[in-house]
């Protein structure tokens, strides 16, 4: 058995000696492998000894232990890192053969120290797919860090996400370290400007490597920084960027104003620097420009400008800027210090105006002489004093000189004025107050302070009355500092004030701002007067109230000079002696208890271990005032090093506290922690039996237990080792869960990996909210591997609903948070437990249609969802569920598989058909729900159209829905002809969802209802279908005009072209429509007095061009296709472009629309005529140019 000795790093060099001594006794590491420990200074004497033998085989066996302190000892040994070991510390190897007995924490640790030693690039490329592999990827870029550029640009481009996220000085500065190809491509990369400008303030040194190339990337990777931006560079770049590059400075201060340090710009650019870069630096708005101060803010710059330009300049770059905006007449002009830029002629005459002219902007306009100099301020505001009646409002007027004021001669002038003045005593008290407030009294000239004075005697400041005058007494506290700095004898009438009244608070307080050597003088007249004050009492007699209240200012003389109970005079000393009262607690005699902190005690086991014993005391009452001290460290050190001696003393002194029947749940937990941290094994599960909750029942629990109870539920996870699992289990169960939900997350953390799955195991059998935190850490921590088994598992041996949706949730986000790569593998979980989803998972169902998978597995996601729901039994619950899956495929549909959707489309028809042939009122409501999300998918399905072969499939199921409808056009159940009513639905969806595919498929959709023409026509006669059919051939119209004009414009630039152009296409649209007209006309099918009713049908789809092609307005459309449809010369088609033309129009078509008006003009049809003059004649009796009666 290992024994040590000594103070702290005597035991530590004890150590050393041990291992020094074993290593040259033992040639071999076996010879002493299996020997028995007792003890961590045991275990770290092996390691260290496997350490000098180079035993790698121990070091990894030490680490797969799982003691979190061994494992920590173990992989500082360094040599272990080497290349010449990489065969046995390698990713695969650390994956597959170490990480599946580490806990979470340790795996973490041993990354991040691989990341610093190791330097191989293979390796460090292999760690980082490990990473990346077990979703770490902040790990990741600690390797990513030490690694080639070659390698960390492969990341770059692969991960730039997380780069962008990480975006720490530190980070930023060894990932790119010089490399301008790095910088470069990192900053491509990030989308955030406000990232860019963070990346480019921390790569700043850059800068000293090649000032051009940093400078370049600045203006290539941002257009603006903002005013708000905190990160700027120093003065020292900012010096020689403005020497060495000025013009880019002048070019783009949009960029560099606020990047550089602007007192250093503005020390090295000239007046005419100046005003270029203020011109720039404008904000788009004017509110903006109020809102961001942008006169003070650059004020450093503008200030470069002379004195007399700078306002009329600021004023002329404003209206400039910001046309039809007032400058100097805007409030903000005087809230935000404009006038600062003004010259004091032009600052008069701007006060003036304001005055005269906006007097309702301000509160009080006289209050706008402040910003004037003291002579203009004092001449304006007198000769305002001299017509004003109002005794308060000329008071008030004087206080706004004093902001003007700045030397003493502008002091004297003022107490000149009010020396002579008649305003009443309390105006000039007040006015006093102020002065004496912004400017030191006690500092006044002899000429000042005789006027002051004589002031001070008016007023009747040396004359005590009773009651309390505050502004009396502040005037007396500064006359006593002025004749204690300049050295002159107090008057009697001061000396008795200073005896009589408390008044050391204050004169303490206005002596602060005085200089050291006056405030010195102060403390030693105030010494010496309160001394002798005291001496004139027989301190051995009865202390009298007046002799407590000078030994109380004494002290609170000397405290406030940070003088000590040392510095107390014996004879004050005396008097607190003999006091009763509150003396001996003022703050200079009581010394208040001082926590001990973790690091004195720390300092104490290296000086006399013996010392931090004594200091336990201390340690229990910081304890007791201090719940939160930490002393985690100091007990890691008694717990290796003092664990035969030290350790168990404190161990025996927290044991002893814990009997105390007082103590709160924070002293409580201390007592625990410390018996866990530093008792033995044996003692610990002693402990823990003895105080093991045998009743749920709280109120038949003695307190004390139960607050011991509560502290081991808290505290337990801190022992190392781990108490075995059975003791751990009895405190989870009943009103002891809630205290280890933390206990649980943690162990769950910390534990190894054989021993976590155990524990998981039992807390699966322990009450709900137990499982619920087990489950949610689980899936933080745990492997997809080791995922699968327990999801599985808690899925079939649990019914409860609660509990399955949390394990589901847990499931479903963990996939669609987790990296592409390793989503695989958890999905097929997924997959499997949505196929095992019953009756009583309702909250699951809503978690199915809620949508954040990604793309590439929500197909079959949603498809085995639909398996699921589709195979519960037919009622209203599960029908309204159906709807929800269907209507979650059609907001994702582009995401579905084809032959997903597919069979339930077929089904779909099938089952609607043959549900159609019974009573339609005897059909549920929820199923009609579910039959119109379906056929909203039926309208995706058959308009998703991308080729030729898509095509012969979608119009085959066209046909066959058309056919079903037609055969039932004219059944008639529930007051509704359903046939025709599924009909038109049915097209109406098809429209809407035509319009959401690519222009290239719209020539596939045309065919599509073009089959739907064709079934009409032969199944019914024209008059039943009349309105339908010419719906549909707009609507197949205006598609045919979209891909026209996607096919001829999208590609032009020049507006003149483009409005030609355009226009041909819109002509083509005319065209079309006017070939539908024909083809009614020549099958005698045309019904003219139904013009109006196809024309007002047609609109919202003529609309859909203006909706979907850019830059097209409704009026040019309905010019160009009237233009078109005059050419065909028949009544039936001017009576078409006479109800589609605007009544007024002023557009680029303007030749086109007098052509159109001027031909229909001419018509000799009577209709026509009739229809022309009831729209430009009767609907508004207003003359028209071509029309004349």
């Amino acid at each position: 058995m290992v024994v040590l000795r000594g103070n702290l790093g005597q035991r530590q060099k004890q150590l050393n000696t041990i291992v020094n001594e074993a290593a040259s006794r033992y040639d071999r590491f076996e010879d002493i492998k299996d020997m028995r420990e007792t003890s961590d200074i045991e275990k770290f004497m092996k390691i260290d000894l496997a350490s000098k033998h180079k035993n790698i085989d121990y070091i990894m066996e030490v680490i797969k232990a799982g003691d979190t302190l061994h494992i920590t000892r173990a992989l500082k040994c360094l040599w272990i890192y080497d290349v010449m070991y990489s065969e046995t510390l390698n990713a695969q190897f650390v994956q597959e053969k170490i990480f599946p007995f580490m806990s979470l924490k340790m795996r973490r640790k041993m990354l991040t120290f691989m990341s610093m030693h190791i330097k191989d690039s293979d390796r460090i490329v292999n760690f980082i797919k490990c990473c990346m592999d077990i979703q770490s990827p902040k790990l990741a870029l600690k390797f990513v860090v030490n690694a080639a550029n070659a390698i960390k640009l492969e990341f770059l481009r692969e991960n730039s996400d997380i780069i962008e996220e990480t975006q720490s000085k530190t980070f930023v500065q060894h990932f790119i370290g010089n490399s301008f190809t790095l910088a470069e491509t990192l900053l491509t990369l990030i989308g955030s400007e406000a990232n860019k400008i963070k990346v480019l303030y921390n790569i700043r040194h850059m800068y000293s490597l090649k000032d051009v190339g940093y400078l370049d990337m600045v203006e290539r990777h941002v257009k603006f920084i903002p005013f708000t931006n905190l990160l700027r560079l120093g003065s020292t770049i900012t010096k020689h960027l403005i020497k060495n590059h000025k013009l880019r400075i002048i070019e783009n201060p949009r960029i560099y104003i606020n990047l550089l340090h602007m007192k250093t710009v503005a020390r090295y650019i000239t007046a005419d620097d100046a005003k270029m870069i203020v011109s720039e630096l404008h904000p788009a708005t004017v509110e903006k420009y109020w809102n961001e101060c942008f006169c003070l803010f650059y004020s450093s710059i503008i200030n470069k400008i002379p004195y007399a330009e700078r306002y009329q300049l600021l004023k002329s770059m404003f209206n400039l800027q910001y046309k039809c905006q007032s400058f100097e007449n805007n409030p903000e002009f005087y809230n935000k210090q404009c006038y600062k830029f003004m010259t004091e002629e032009e600052k008069l005459d701007w006060i003036r105006d304001q005055i005269k002219s906006h007097p309702e902007m301000y509160d009080k306009p006289y209050s706008l002489y402040s910003i004037l100099a003291f002579e203009g301020a004092f001449k304006e505001i007198t000769n305002l004093v001299k017509r004003c009646d109002s005794s308060e409002i000329r008071c008030d007027m004087m206080i706004y000189v004093l902001p003007t004021v700045k030397k003493q001669l502008h002091i004297k002038r003022l107490l000149d004025y009010y020396q002579h003045s008649k305003e009443p005593e309390h105006a000039q008290e007040d006015f006093i107050n102020r002065l004496l407030q912004e400017h030191r009294g006690y500092y006044f000239n002899k000429d000042c302070w005789t006027i002051l004075n004589e002031i001070f005697k008016k007023l009747k400041v040396y004359e005590f009355c009773p009651g309390f005058d505050a502004f009396l007494q502040n005037f007396r506290v500064v006359a006593i500092l002025y004749y204690i700095i300049n050295e002159n004898n107090l008057s009697e009438e001061l000396k008795t004030f200073m005896s009589g009244n408390e008044y050391i608070n204050e004169l303490l307080q206005l002596s602060s701002k005085a200089h050291s050597a006056d405030q010195q003088k102060v403390y030693q007249y105030l010494f010496n007067f309160y001394l002798g004050k005291i001496s004139e009492f027989d301190t051995e007699e009865r202390v009298s109230e007046l002799l407590q209240k000078y030994v109380t200012e004494m002290l609170d003389l000397l405290s406030f000079y940070g003088k000590t109970k040392d510095d107390i005079p014996e004879v004050v000393m005396q008097v607190v002696q003999n006091d009763r009262s509150n003396l001996k607690t003022h703050k200079l005699i009581h010394v208040p208890f001082i926590e001990v902190t973790q690091k004195e005690i720390m300092k104490l086991l290296k000086v006399d271990p013996k010392l931090a014993v004594d200091k336990l005391p201390s340690i229990i009452k910081t304890h007791e005032l201090s719940p939160t001290v930490r002393v985690s460290q100091l007990f890691k050190k008694l717990k290796v090093y003092f664990f035969n001696d030290i350790s168990q003393q404190y161990v025996e002194y927290y044991k002893n506290w814990l009997l105390k029947k007082s103590l709160s749940k924070s002293c409580t937990e201390a007592a625990t922690y410390a018996i866990f941290l530093l008792s033995d094994d044996a003692f610990k599960v002693h402990f823990m039996t003895t105080n093991v909750p045998i009743d749920d029942e709280k109120s038949k629990i003695d307190p004390k237990k139960l607050r011991i109870q509560h502290a081991i539920c808290a505290t337990v996870l801190h022992s190392r080792p781990h108490v075995p699992l059975k003791h751990l289990l009895m405190y989870i169960k009943g009103q002891y869960i809630r205290s280890c939900l933390h206990l649980i997350t943690s162990y769950l953390v910390n534990l190894p990996l054989p021993r976590c799955i155990e524990f998981i195991d039992e807390i699966l059998k322990a009450r709900s909210l137990a499982q619920e935190r087990g489950i949610r850490v689980a899936f933080a921590c745990f492997s997809a591997e080791n995922l699968r088994k327990i999801v599985l598992y808690i899925w079939k041996k649990n019914n409860i609903a609660s509990l399955r949706l949390i394990l589901y949730s847990a499931l479903y986000n963990k996939i669609a948070n987790e990296r592409e790569c390793a989503q695989g593998k958890l999905f097929d979980i997924l997959i499997e437990l949505t196929s095992d989803l019953d009756e009583n998972d309702n909250d699951i169902f809503k978690v199915i249609v809620s949508g954040g998978l990604p793309e590439h597995l929500a197909s079959e996601f949603l498809n085995a969802a639909w398996i699921a729901v589709n195979s519960l039994p037919v009622d209203r619950v599960n029908l309204y569920r159906r709807a929800d899956v269907i209507e979650h495929m059609c907001r994702i549909f582009y995401s579905m598989r084809q032959d997903h959707v597919r069979p339930i489309i077929e089904d779909f028809i099938e089952d609607l058909f043959d549900t159609l042939q019974t009573k339609i009122s005897e059909i549920d409501d929820a199923i009609f729900y579910l039959y119109n999300k379906k056929w909203e998918l039926a309208g995706k399905y058959v308009t998703n159209v991308r080729n030729e072969n898509d095509l012969n499939i979608k119009n085959e199921c066209v046909r066959l829905i058309t056919g079903e409808c037609l055969a039932i056009f004219n059944t008639i159940d529930g007051n509704k002809y359903i046939g025709r009513d599924l009909f038109m639905r049915f097209i109406r969806f098809m429209q809407s969802e035509s319009y959401t595919q690519p222009f290239v498929c719209y020539t596939y959709i045309n065919v599509l209802f073009e089959t739907i023409i064709e079934a009409l026509n032969e199944a019914m006669p024209m008059e039943q279908i009349y309105f339908m059919v010419w719906e549909i051939h707009v609507d197949m119209a205006v598609r045919k005009a979209i891909i026209n004009i996607e096919i001829h414009c999208s590609s032009l630039v020049n507006l003149s072209e483009k409005i030609t152009t355009l226009r041909d296409a819109l002509i083509y649209f005319g065209r079309n429509i006017g070939n539908v007209i024909n083809h009614f006309v020549e099958r005698n099918t045309f019904y003219r007095n139904l013009t109006t009713i196809v024309v007002n049908d047609a609109f919202p789809h003529i609309k859909r061009i203006v909706d979907l092609v850019p830059g097209v307005k409704l009026e040019d459309v309905l010019v160009a296709t009237s233009l078109a449809l005059i050419d065909f010369k028949t009544p039936e088609h001017y009576m078409f472009a006479l109800l589609l033309i605007p009544e007024n129009y002023l557009g680029c078509y303007i030749v086109d629309y007098n052509t159109v008006l001027n031909e229909i003009r001419l018509c000799t049809n009577m209709d026509v005529i009739a229809l022309m003059f009831q729209k430009f004649v009767n609907s508004d009796f207003k003359p028209r140019h071509f029309l004349k009666l």
